[in-house]
């Protein structure tokens, strides 16, 4: 845990308090992990080549819950578009054609990088910094990269993927290497490897992997898995790139994700296409707003209905339970909705990205699917993990068969605080028959209820409901004493949770309209300014515009620059001796080399 994470102020949990409305948000980098596939124990995807784009993971037809109509989109525009090979960037360098390359990390970033048509994504180790927090690329395992592989591979369809080997994957022997590079690309779904350094081990083991037969991207100049023996993130002696003919950015640092505390990862070279982090800042505080309001989620976000010829009898079972507030309150959400037109290592590494990150919300960390059902003692387990190894403050697990309760109960019993999760319960898909409404009958909807008040006695401290109707979710946050959560199920919980990617609009493209619910609302729309940013960003490096001198901060002294074209001479290397003197001649002139001392 970071200093400055213990000066600021937590949320802490408090049940002697009165819950006000109260808002949360799935952090990117959990993203729709548990909300859409199975995460525990997932195979391992298929080569690159073989991925597409699917109406749904296990094959089911497109659920109700989320939007329809990608399938045909995507299997039309993936089969339109070329996919980049090497001979497709052999023949751009021969005739002399700049080469647009991208760092990216994650499906969405995939997906934009492969509609903005960029030749080139490195799925890079600086996803140590950017997507973990931490202060160089070292701490990122191969295990790790292969996930970033993984998800970026499933968005780009058309893009020559390149997976960086981290720090420690291959410098002991080229066997390493080689065994390193093979697993990138069989269960990252890559089309080529990267590694960095000249030094002579580092040069075998790029020749192993090439007789492997895997293509291979070099890296020299800085090298950040060199940090400890450069001193430091400084620069080599780097002539001035005005002439070269490829150029890469980090996706998040050309779309200006990073503001104000995120500054240490935004380098010097980087141009700024784009302000999504201010469109971020706005996008989640007029949602966290209208949540506090509760103006948000109102009919038109409140999707699931109860029949009418249902309500009289969801009410009158509540009565015959006992439950006359929780049936009046039912019956109030039904007069509103009316009136207005009515497996789990990578789970926790996403965990610690967003401890590392958010340092006051109550963090809440999913148990994944396969890592809790067997027994309570192994719910234990798994949770005591999660707070451990995640920085977590509580854990979430779903629905309310008896083994769930007794898991919850032997939870909390552990000191563990427990939130439970009823109504639509994801990680139950193939009982549920896909992403589907639950609480629309009777039956379903005193069940709801039941199960909410089992979780309450077992000791949760919240309820998730996800996806039920409204009058029902009314019913169970007033026959609780322990605050609500909903998810699509209407404005009378106790509070509001949205998927981040869904509330700042970022799942623009038509791929990724089977993921976004009916009950988001859009808050920004940031995915049009991503769309814009790579857009530009792609043109301007095709037009060789990009970096011009204010994007090439360093320099080679004047004094060196005839010694370094001599030195190339002597390698026989005239061509590369005149290119340095021209690129020399070109910063002189735009007043960027500095003076002979």
């Amino acid at each position: 845990m970071s200093f400055s994470r213990l000066l600021t102020p937590r949320i802490l949990l408090d049940t002697t308090a009165v819950f006000p409305p109260s808002s949360s948000v799935v952090a990117p980098s959990l993203s729709r992990q548990l909300r859409c596939t199975r995460t525990g124990g997932s195979p391992p995807a298929p080569p690159h080549r073989l991925v597409a784009r699917r109406a749904m993971s296990n094959g089911a037809a497109e659920p109700a819950i989320y939007g329809g109509g990608g399938g045909a989109q995507q299997a039309a525009s993936s089969a339109a578009a070329r996919r980049v090979t090497l001979a497709t960037l052999r023949g751009k360098h021969r005739r002399g054609e700049p080469i647009s390359m991208v760092t990216a990390y994650d499906y969405p970033s995939g997906v934009h990088v492969d509609a903005a048509g960029f030749d080139i994504c490195l799925v890079g180790d600086s996803a140590a910094m950017v997507a973990h927090g931490h202060d160089n690329t070292l701490p990122i395992s191969l295990d790790l990269m292969i996930e970033h592989c993984r998800a970026v591979a499933r968005g780009a369809a058309r893009t020559f993927l390149v997976g960086d080997l981290p720090f420690g994957s291959y410098e002991a022997s080229t066997a390493q290497a080689v065994g390193s590079a093979v697993r990138v690309m069989k269960e990252g779904g890559v089309n080529s490897i990267k590694l960095e350094g000249s030094a002579p081990s580092r040069i075998s083991a790029a020749r192993a992997i090439v007789d492997a037969g895997i293509a291979v991207m070099g890296h020299i100049g800085l090298t950040p898995q060199s940090v400890s023996a450069l001193g430091g993130a400084g620069c080599h002696s780097l002539l001035s790139q005005v002439f070269e003919k490829r150029n890469v950015l980090v996706y998040h640092d050309l779309l200006g994700t990073f503001q104000t505390s995120h500054a240490k990862v935004s380098p010097k070279f980087c141009k700024q296409y784009g302000n999504i982090g201010d469109v971020i800042n706005r996008a989640l505080s007029k949602y966290k707003q209208e949540v506090e309001t509760q103006s948000f989620p109102g009919p038109s976000h409140t999707p699931y209905k109860l029949a009418a010829t249902d309500v009289d009898a969801f009410l009158n079972a509540l009565k015959m339970k006992g439950l006359n507030v929780a049936a009046d309150a039912a019956a109030d959400a039904v007069e509103y909705t009316d009136e207005k037109e009515i497996n789990g290592t990578p789970q926790l590494k996403h965990c610690r990205a967003v401890a590392r990150g958010a340092t006051r919300p109550l963090l809440v960390g999913d148990l994944p699917f396969g890592c809790y059902e067997s027994s309570s003692t192994r719910a234990v387990d798994s949770a005591v993990r999660v707070l451990k190894e995640g920085g977590m403050d509580a854990i979430k697990l779903e629905g309310g068969a008896p083994s769930r309760i007794s898991a919850a109960k032997s939870i909390v019993e552990a000191g563990i605080a427990v939130m439970g999760h009823v109504g639509l319960t994801p990680q139950a898909i193939s009982v549920l028959g896909g992403f589907r409404p639950q609480g629309k009958t009777v039956d379903s909807a005193v069940k709801v209820v039941e199960t909410a008040l089992a979780l309450q006695e077992a000791g949760c401290f919240s309820v998730v409901l996800e996806c039920v109707p409204a009058p029902v979710a009314a019913a169970a946050t007033s026959a609780l004493q322990i605050p609500t959560i909903g998810i699509g199920a209407g404005p009378f919980c106790s509070g509001q949770v949205l998927v981040y990617h869904d509330l700042l609009g970022m799942m623009q493209h038509p791929h990724h309209a089977k993921v976004t619910p009916k009950f988001c609302k859009q808050f920004g729309n940031v995915g049009h300014v991503i769309n814009k940013a790579l857009s530009e960003y792609k043109q301007e490096v095709e037009t060789r515009s990009f970096p011009g001198p204010s994007h090439t901060p360093y320099k080679i002294a004047a004094a060196d620059v005839d010694g370094f074209a001599n030195a190339l001479q002597k390698m026989g290397l005239d061509e590369a001796a005149n290119a340095a003197a021209a690129a020399a001649e070109n910063a002189e002139k735009d007043g960027e080399l500095p003076e002979n001392k």
